[in-house]
């Protein structure tokens, strides 16, 4: 007969949840509800944390399933609003399930993972899953890092949801495709929004540019006007030296004529 300790485990732990919140979850207290002894729990799981981790397991695994079913059933480009409804049906259908009675296994669900633990791998694992199929399904015209970037977004706007499940019923009507119509209206107009990540890039260029070309064309009007100046300054000595040159030839001249003058009237 297969051992059912870490079944019984997972579900005292998730009753226990629901009872008192994540608080109440200690080795004593899962061991005790089980029917165990608290070694099993390290025997079976490694310890607490690992232990959560099998609660988030047993509830999120179906669920990712579903997400990745419906991912699945889309063809490349697919809509936005298809994408999206596939990231966020599933988790509002399960919200729907537990109802108030476990909203705080929801909100163990919906709470961000401590980094490095077990429950932080296991939620980006299936994150990783997700956005590789939803990249590859999706054409909104923006670069890679960013759409990842968006689909977290949309998968902390879902976490949102969970962790803040109300205890009490609210005395809501909205179904959960009443809810899912909205939440996907909300996100997919964020996903497929332009993108503003290359504007600035394009400005600063642009701007480079325009400077680049300013400061040739001044450059070049520089060397212009140099030029020019120095064209100037060597036509003015070519016409100085021309009439220094004339005024040599003629001065002798006067003097012949003179002494000539001289040499008649002497005679």
């Amino acid at each position: 007969m297969p051992d059912d300790t870490p079944g019984r485990l997972v579900a005292a732990a998730t009753q226990l949840i629901a009872d008192g919140g994540e608080e109440a979850t200690s080795l004593r207290a899962v061991s005790r509800a089980a029917r165990s002894n608290a070694a099993a729990v390290h025997y079976h799981f490694g310890g607490r944390d690992q232990l959560l981790a099998a609660v988030v397991a047993d509830l999120l695994e179906p669920v990712q399933h579903h997400r990745l079913d419906l991912l699945d059933s889309l063809r490349r480009p697919a809509p936005v609003v298809s994408v999206v409804e596939a990231l966020v049906r599933p988790d509002l259908e399960l919200l729907a399930e537990l109802g108030p009675d476990r909203a705080r296994v929801a909100q163990l669900l919906g709470r961000p993972a401590e980094p490095g633990t077990a429950v932080a791998a296991l939620l980006e694992r299936q994150f990783a899953e997700l956005a590789a199929r939803a990249v590859a399904l999706l054409d909104v015209g923006v670069p890679a890092d960013e759409l990842l970037r968006r689909l977290r977004w949309v998968r902390a706007v879902v976490a949102s949801i969970l962790a803040t499940a109300p205890e009490t019923d609210d005395g809501s009507e909205d179904t959960v495709d009443g809810q899912v119509a909205g939440l996907v209206g909300f996100c997919a107009a964020g996903l497929a929004a332009q993108s503003t990540k290359a504007m600035p890039r394009r400005a600063a260029t642009s701007t480079k540019a325009t400077s680049t070309k300013a400061t040739s064309t001044k450059a070049q009007a520089a060397k212009a006007q140099a030029a020019s100046t120095k064209a100037q300054a060597a036509t003015a000595g070519a016409e100085k030296a021309g009439r220094a040159e004339a005024g040599a030839d003629k001065a002798p001249e006067p003097v012949r004529a003179g002494k000539a003058k001289k040499r008649k009237k002497t005679a």
